[in-house]
Formats: structure tokens, C-alpha cells, sequence
């Protein structure tokens, strides 16, 4: 049986950063945090992942025990949750299950051949499927949302089977820049998307 997956999105500077941070250890976490342009990424998608929240599922994050696991991520009693943020967008993946989420802009100088070798499994190298930088792009959230939905400690998407865990991935466009966000979950039906400003679908 599959399980509803709602995922916002939104700019940086259009998540109100205003308000009390729940619990007080990240909120100790992003105010020590040395770089500026890393601190406020980190304060927008903990705002929009308690919008999230409220919105979806009628919780405030005062009434929730977050815990910090080992490998960095958060973790909360009784909400599955995943975040992500790259280029001035963050995006924040909601579920009863585990769940995992990536955004990244699609760059094709970052996303070349040469940097493709270094995401591909060895089964993945023998296949057509990632063929330009767009879609190398694409394989490098999917891999980073399954990685997040497993729960792992280090990133290694050479090891990382594009088709490890039912994934979704879909291109948006914010203005003019194109992004690739992906969806990853062991039970996962077809995502709820909330776009905020003018961030709209582009596949």
C-alpha cells in the first residue's frame, strides 16, 4: 500500500524566518553556524519544514521530540520527514513512512561526462539512460533521495542503484533556472506538491 508524500517547496527569502526554532538544540545549531549563506539555507527549510507541518498534518513542532541522529540527520517521534535546499530554494518531503527528498539546479559545467563516471554503478555505466548532463542531474537526486531515505552516514551515489527504492523525479523551473527534485520512499505513491511564488512544474 502506498503512502502520501507531501512535498513544499519554496525560495529562501519567501519562508517567513520569524518565530521560536523547535527544538532548542537546532535552534542552537543554526545560530552557531559560521556561514552566513549556509546558517539562513538551514533556517529557511527548518521554517518551511514547520509550515509543513502545520499545513499537512495539523502538528506544531513544539509538540514533537526531535532528535539528532549519528549521521546528521534529524528525526522526529511519530513524522518522517527529509531536507533539502540548493540554489535559493529548500524543499521539505513529508511522510508517515521514511522518506527522502533532493533539489538541485541543473548545471551542465557540474553535471558533465567526466563527473557523470564518478555517480554511475558499474551496471549503471552499461547503461544509455544518462546520456547528457540534464539527465545526470536528474540520477544524482533520485540517488541523493534514496540515500536519505536509507538513512545513510556518507553520500557515495557509485554505490547507489538509481532503482534501489520507488523514486519520483520531476523537473521545476523558479523564473528562469531550472531545477530537478526528486522523491524516494519504500511505500511511495504519487507525491503532493506545494509550490510556493513562482515555482511551477517543468517536465
Amino acid at each position: 500500500m502506498s503512502e502520501i508524500v507531501h512535498v513544499f517547496v519554496a525560495r529562501e527569502e519567501d519562508v517567513p524566518a520569524g518565530g521560536e526554532i523547535y527544538p532548542a538544540q537546532r535552534r542552537a545549531e543554526i545560530a552557531g553556524c559560521g556561514n552566513e549563506r549556509v546558517r539562513a539555507q538551514k533556517l529557511a527549510v527548518w521554517k518551511l519544514l514547520e509550515r509543513a507541518l502545520k499545513e499537512t498534518m495539523g502538528t506544531d513542532p513544539s509538540s514533537l521530540r526531535f532528535t539528532l541522529e549519528k549521521s546528521g540527520k534529524w528525526v522526529a517521534d511519530g513524522v518522517q520527514f527529509s531536507l533539502a535546499h540548493s540554489h535559493g530554494l529548500v524543499a521539505v518531503a513529508l511522510s508517515r513512512l521514511p522518506v527522502g527528498v533532493d533539489i538541485e539546479l541543473s548545471d551542465r559545467e557540474r553535471f558533465s561526462r567526466p563527473f557523470a563516471e564518478n555517480i554511475l554503478t558499474e551496471r549503471e555505466k552499461g547503461m544509455p539512460l544518462f546520456a547528457d548532463a540534464a539527465e545526470r542531474c536528474a540520477l544524482w537526486t533520485k540517488k541523493e533521495a534514496i540515500f536519505k531515505c536509507m538513512g545513510g552516514a556518507v553520500f557515495r551515489p557509485d554505490t547507489i542503484e538509481h532503482d534501489a527504492l520507488p523514486a519520483v523525479t520531476v523537473g521545476i523551473a523558479a523564473g528562469e533556472e531550472k531545477f530537478f527534485l526528486s522523491v524516494a520512499g519504500s511505500a511511495l505513491g504519487e507525491p503532493v506538491y506545494h509550490f510556493g511564488g513562482n515555482i511551477r512544474s517543468a517536465t
